[in-house]
């Protein structure tokens, strides 16, 4: 959810009457007679929209989980002179059952001064009871097709054809057939990810501040930050044009038959520490682009005049160079792709002078801080039938 919405959802929660919250909530759609709430043609008890045919597809399994003795991920190292930058390579989806701190990031974090939080833009809006109303009902316009359309409506035969065998097989809930397609996407996309078996919810950066609270390590935010002086106009700002919606929705159905493949086997590399696996995967493979966040966040960004990408540079490097200012040794974390393919903070660190460091990213294991052999993890199986490799 774009973080903007996001902030109008939880101000919402804390200062409308619980019947204004449902009525206004996506994800709790209350019954209504009008004409925009008629059974949409793409559900399953409607006949396609002409032009479409109807594809009866395979019942959707939970993926088999494997068993993963103490998950070790990588951990690279960055350096310009004295200074170092321990990177976490993460991945999303992560594997399912990580309830601690694996021992290669616990290590890497107790040889750092500091914790360099991820770039972002944040932003925040002044906004009380006497105009929350209208801003979240600006908002929440955003996310639902105008004139009360549904995806039918709006998406060419062939869409309309994948959409309702992916929706069948999946079963994502909510209202999503009066949703704009690249919020349809999404909830189809997190559908697709609890069927793979891996994690919907990330838990390493819980797992890193909690590490980073026990031994008192400051984590520095890098966030760039804007207040928008117009919450109302920057809320409209969120609906995307056709296009851009369109091909957002078209890159969540072009993936998602290969997404549970390419998370399982993401999740499995990742947690044996096999850089080696993760570059040849992403040699042919391409992860996911959030594109149904940063479409709209990327829009508000616009509306206020703000180039994000360079701004969120900017803090992150601002951020990077206070801490290692004082610390010789940093910790930060970055999606794996980035760093096997250099992109945002690693193509920042290249371009400040930082090299990668190979070899001198795992120091010595202290046997007090390595978890039991007994420790497991799940990871989805890569053997499940009725889903193949995909090249996106």
């Amino acid at each position: 959810m774009p973080r903007f919405i996001a902030a109008l959802a939880t101000l919402a929660a804390l200062t409308l009457p619980l019947q204004v919250l449902a009525s206004a909530d996506p994800g709790n759609p209350q019954p209504s007679t009008s004409p925009a709430d008629r059974p949409s043609p793409a559900s399953p008890d409607a006949q396609p929209a002409s032009g479409a045919t109807a594809i009866a597809p395979p019942d959707a399994r939970d993926m088999a989980p494997v068993v993963v003795t103490v998950p070790e991920p990588h951990i690279w190292t960055y350096q310009k002179g004295n200074s170092k930058v321990l990177v976490l390579g993460t991945v999303y989806p992560e594997p399912k059952g990580l309830s601690y701190v694996p021992a290669s990031i616990h290590r890497a974090i107790t040889q750092s001064g500091a914790i360099i939080g991820p770039p972002w833009f944040d932003f925040t809006a002044h906004v009380n009871l006497f105009n929350i109303l209208p801003i979240w009902h600006a908002a929440r316009g955003a996310l639902y097709l105008p004139d009360g359309k549904h995806l039918a409506d709006v998406l060419t035969p062939a869409q309309l054809q994948q959409w309702t065998a992916l929706k069948a097989q999946y079963r994502p809930g909510g209202d999503v057939e009066r949703m704009r397609p690249m919020y349809a996407g999404w909830k189809l996309y997190e559908a697709v990810i609890k069927h793979s078996g891996v994690a919907v919810e990330s838990s390493i950066g819980g797992l890193i501040d909690k590490d980073a609270a026990k031994y008192k390590l400051p984590t520095v935010d890098a966030m760039a930050h804007w207040t928008i002086k117009d919450p109302k106009k920057a809320a409209r700002a969120f609906q995307p044009s056709d296009a851009d919606d369109l091909a957002c929705f078209q890159s969540i159905l072009d993936a998602a038959p290969g997404l549970s493949e390419t998370s399982r086997t993401m999740a499995r590399a990742w947690a044996a520490g096999d850089v080696a696996a993760m570059t040849e995967y992403l040699g042919s493979h391409q992860i996911l682009r959030a594109c149904f966040a940063t479409a709209t966040d990327d829009a508000v960004a616009k509306q206020q005049g703000v180039d994000s990408e360079a701004e969120q540079r900017k803090a992150w490097l601002a951020a990077l160079g206070t801490a290692a200012a004082k610390y010789p040794v940093v910790f930060t974390s970055v999606p794996v792709q980035n760093i096997i393919h250099p992109a945002r903070q690693i193509a920042w660190l290249q371009q400040e002078g930082y090299v990668r460091v190979d070899g001198d990213a795992a120091p010595t294991a202290d046997a007090s801080t390595t978890p039991s052999t007994t420790t497991k993890v799940t990871v989805a199986t890569p053997t499940d039938a009725g889903l193949g490799a995909s090249r996106h």
